[in-house]
């Protein structure tokens, strides 16, 4: 049974060129895996500047959400010098549906 978890990525100083290199084919991938990812997004510094990325992706261990994260082109190219990941526990918000009891 697979449960979420969420993984923060942070760039590797100076890696725009690393990741404008690799931005299609990570992008390619995460379509072609697009089924395990709860939410996607780019982090980002106040001048718009991307500084890591964050995923919420279904997994059934910490352990493989940080393997699906080392599939990704990006690691593969290595733009990201720290990769998190942590199990997620109950969540409420507006983006989420409400809770079934």
């Amino acid at each position: 049974m697979s449960e979420k978890y969420i993984v923060y990525c942070l760039d590797q100083p100076d890696s725009e060129n690393l990741r404008a290199a690799a931005f299609n084919d990570h992008m390619q991938h995460l379509e072609s895996v697009a089924d395990q990812i709860y939410f996607a997004a780019a982090l980002k510094d106040q001048a718009g500047n991307p500084t890591g990325s964050l995923m919420i992706v279904d997994a059934k261990s910490c352990a493989d959400a940080k393997q699906f994260v080392q599939d990704d082109p990006f690691y593969l190219a290595g733009v990201w010098k720290e990769l998190h990941a942590h199990h997620l526990g109950n969540a409420v918000g507006s983006w989420l549906q409400p809770a079934t009891h």
